[in-house]
């Protein structure tokens, strides 16, 4: 099936499509940063419950969330639920892994410093993250650190139930943007023939 610009942006005129969708090819093919490019969100969600508890003092409890992977992921948006019990003192880090099993730290360690509280992972996690080079992620890694040992309220642990939803974004692969850029390139070239035609023929 034909791809047209209009299929790509619908709502704005030929010429206008055409040229917000070519600057997006330009920014993908360019390495410009996931915004200027035309990116989309994409959502993963658990279909198990995770957990981890620290113990005793000095020790790091983690857990990895595996996933099919996310293609040109370049940024961790935000994670929908979940929570982290700080204990009496703890760090908590989140990592990327590749596909070839490399870790990419996203977030931490950060120190709790809210002790005995519960923290939903949402408003630790939401917009914190770093942008970082566009690569497959096929799952995610939660390590919680405990610093003080034990105490009457428990070990530090973290938690993520059943559907938490974590979302991404992602930017088009080169060889999708490069057919992209050739259907564009066509639509441009199609029209200016077809404003050339009617000009010669109004003579």
């Amino acid at each position: 099936m034909a791809l047209r610009v209009a299929d790509v942006l619908p709502g704005r005129r030929d010429d206008n499509r055409a040229v917000t969708a070519a600057a997006g090819l330009l920014a993908a093919v360019s390495g410009a940063s996931p915004g200027s490019v035309m990116a989309e969100l994409l959502t993963v969600t658990t279909t198990q419950q995770y957990s981890g508890t620290a113990s005793p003092q000095g020790t790091t409890a983690s857990f990895d969330v595996l996933f099919t992977p996310v293609q040109n992921a370049t940024d961790l948006v935000s994670i929908s639920a979940g929570s982290v019990y700080t204990g009496e003192s703890a760090s908590l880090t989140i990592q990327a892994i590749a596909s070839d099993d490399s870790p990419l730290t996203l977030f931490g360690p950060y120190s709790m410093n809210d002790f005995f509280q519960t923290v939903p992972l949402s408003t630790i996690t939401n917009n914190a993250f770093t942008d970082f080079s566009a690569q497959d992620i096929k799952g995610l890694r939660f390590s919680i650190q405990n610093f003080a040992g034990f105490a009457p309220s428990g070990f530090p642990s973290i938690t993520l139930p059943v559907g938490t939803e974590f979302q991404f974004v992602a930017v088009p692969e080169p060889a999708a943007a490069m057919l992209l850029g050739c259907g564009l390139a066509a639509v441009l070239i199609g029209r200016r023939f077809r404003k050339l035609r009617s000009a010669v023929s109004a003579r």
